[in-house]
């Protein structure tokens, strides 16, 4: 049965399901039904219980691991479903396997329309080079809109305006992906990012050099750089004691004279523009000897059962010659037995360095690399994770994978129907509850792992403690234009703003469903604005205020031309001087539809704004230049 449980395993991880045994224990028949594009499937065997484990793919990429899955397919047309069943005991092994494939027909998906238009920008943190924060400008955009950014280097986000630090240096594609509630309409849009990451800092530079005496010419010295963090672009000075210098970056030396010399090696690296270079020194005594002939020399190896432990062994030559020795193990580390053994703390590569002597005029050192590799990972491990529940909102948990590696593959059913292939996904439970979240890593064709843990959502929130309020702040150019901005102490999920004119002679309410809007006010007076909002666990608050619109010192009044118009529409500008001209349009319920800036001259200006894509309506044309602010109205037919 282990054999049995491990062929499932690669069966499931390959994406290939094949009947894996005959049991009458086990039946993976099904039936569907079909509405449209949507598929009904419902599995012989329905009750759910941690023995029983169901896995579909659908023959459109997508698969699910419930008993019964509802699917909705993107196409019409023949596609080829297939489920596989097992049944497994409490330790984990499988004790019966069944599978089977049908074939389900379609109809063919009428044309859908997407008005999708991906489009974002980014900036660059001045402190920071190698941190970006992206905007996105896609339009529409709508609370039920999802969008999916991809940076390039193996990371991605979903949110709206993600900030992303990058840790090297490259040319990096960044794309964003727009997709609406049902993914019936996707657009996408990619630009090239060059990111320089910024130097490492000076603390982390250091200097260092090793040396030998050549072996058949002795006043011949072979010096090594092994400076961290040393670069080509850097510079790099050799002083060897006697008048002479290099700036090669591991150069050789021949003396003229024996004696001890003071060699010194320089290392300056260039930072950013404007910063002081970082500079590290460090100097050694060279022994230039005219008969030296010992020969430092050693073996070293990893001790079978802790990788982390090496054994040195001193080979020099002859040894009966050597009088003193010194080890320097490249994690600040040191010894001086003849043959130690070391144990390293953390994986990395060290230069390992064997400096002999056999009297006061007769040195030889070698450094060797070690190379300290992680320790294997046990593939029982792989999927072990932790759950965090949301300080803000109960119902939400983070899930986070133990170990990561963009390289595996993480399948996670989160208990409610639902799932995600995201490394590490964050979900949100419709109901109070506790749910057993499961999660299934493959890292290979031979290694594949599941884990468990329950969800606790305990008592959740009171609609009675959540209170809301919005702030607003006027544009600096004109005080009739008002950008709003919600505020609660639990996450909104919708938004209604209603505003209405405080008069004698009522007039009609304006309603804007979108989150935090910017409003231009026609008319000066009192308005009493209302914001209505439904948070998650379906609360609804409302909260209103009243404020004062002033009488605008600067504003006049345009005419607009051709009125009513088709393709576009035209306002002429007088100007006292040179200036630059914004115009914006504004639909009905007062959201920018259109916007251009235009250099103006002295005298009249033509302005034109193509309208085309305009639907027919009204609108408001609104001109700013200088301190003036100027309206007109016209007709789109």
């Amino acid at each position: 049965m282990k054999k049995l449980f491990t062929l499932l395993l690669l069966t499931l991880a390959a994406f290939t399901f094949k009947s894996i045994a005959q049991n009458t224990t086990c039946n993976a028949a099904f039936n569907f039904s079909i509405s449209g594009l949507s598929v009904n499937f419902t599995a012989s065997v329905t009750t759910v219980s941690t023995s029983n484990h169901h896995y579909w793919t659908f023959g459109d990429g997508y698969v699910s691991s419930d008993a019964s899955p509802v699917h909705v397919y993107t196409s019409g047309g023949t596609h080829t479903v297939k489920h596989i069943f097992y049944r497994s005991n409490l330790a984990g092994t499988a004790e019966c396997a069944d599978s089977i494939e049908k074939w389900v027909e379609l109809p063919p998906m009428p044309p859908i329309s997407c008005n999708a238009h991906p489009k974002f920008s980014f900036q660059r943190d001045p402190l920071q080079p190698n941190k970006i924060y992206f905007t996105n400008l896609s339009t529409p955009i709508h609370d039920t809109t999802k969008v999916r950014w991809n940076f390039g280097d193996g990371n991605y986000s979903d949110d709206i305006n993600p900030t992303h630090i990058y840790s090297y240096s490259a040319l990096f594609t960044v794309c964003l992906i727009v997709r609406n509630e049902g993914y019936t309409c996707e657009r996408d849009t990619c630009i090239s990012l060059q990111v320089q990451t910024p130097p490492p800092p000076c603390n982390s530079v250091s200097a260092n050099f090793a040396w030998h005496a050549d072996s058949i010419q002795l006043n011949k010295v072979h010096f090594i750089n092994f400076s961290s963090h040393f670069e080509s672009g850097d510079n790099i000075r050799w002083t060897f004691g006697d008048g002479a210098s290099s700036t090669d970056v591991s150069p050789t030396h021949i003396y003229a004279l024996p004696g001890t010399y003071n060699v010194c090696i320089r290392i300056e690296k260039h930072n950013a523009a404007g910063t002081a270079p970082c500079v590290k020194e460090i100097c050694k005594q060279v022994v230039v000897l005219n008969e030296c002939r010992l020969e430092a020399a050693f073996t070293f190896e990893a001790e079978a059962t802790n990788k982390n432990k090496i054994y040195f062994k001193n080979t020099s030559a002859p040894a009966t010659a050597v009088i003193n020795l010194q080890w320097n193990f490249g994690d600040g580390a040191t010894s001086s037995s003849i043959n130690p053994d070391h144990i390293y703390a953390h994986a990395g590569t060290y230069h390992v360095c064997l400096r002999i002597s056999g009297s006061t005029t007769c040195y030889r050192e070698i450094c060797k690399t070690v190379e300290i590799k992680e320790p294997e990972i046990n593939c029982l491990d792989i999927s072990k994770f932790t759950l965090t529940r949301s300080t803000v909102n109960c119902l939400e948990f983070k899930f986070i994978p133990t170990l990561q590696n963009p390289n595996w593959k993480y399948f996670w059913t989160f208990g409610d129907g639902t799932g995600s292939i995201d490394m590490t996904p964050s979900h949100v439970y419709q109901h109070s509850g506790n749910y057993t979240v499961f999660l299934t890593v493959y890292r290979s064709s031979t290694c594949v792992s599941t884990s468990y843990k329950v969800a606790e959502t305990g008592s959740c929130f009171s609609c009675n403690n959540i209170w809301i309020k919005f702030e607003y702040k006027r544009e600096s150019s004109t005080s009739n234009s008002i950008y709003f901005h919600a505020l609660s102490n639990y996450p909104i999920i919708s938004q209604t703003w209603v505003i209405t004119k405080l008069s004698i002679n009522t007039s009609t309410p304006v309603t804007l469903i979108q989150n935090n809007p910017a409003y231009t006010f026609h008319e000066p007076g009192d308005y009493r604005v209302c914001i209505r909002v439904v948070t998650y666990g379906g609360c609804v608050k409302e909260y209103c205020e009243v404020i004062h619109i002033p009488s605008p010192n600067t504003a006049c009044t345009l005419t607009s031309y051709p009125n009513p118009a088709t393709n576009q529409v035209t306002v002429a500008i007088q100007l006292t001087g040179p200036e630059m001209m914004h115009v914006y349009i504004f639909n009905s319920l007062n959201i920018l539809v259109k916007q251009k800036d235009q250099q103006g001259s002295t005298g009249n200006n033509i302005v034109t704004t193509n309208i085309e894509r305009l639907i027919p309506g009204w609108y408001t044309i609104k001109v700013i230049y200088g301190n003036h602010v100027c309206y007109s109205k016209f007709q789109k037919i």
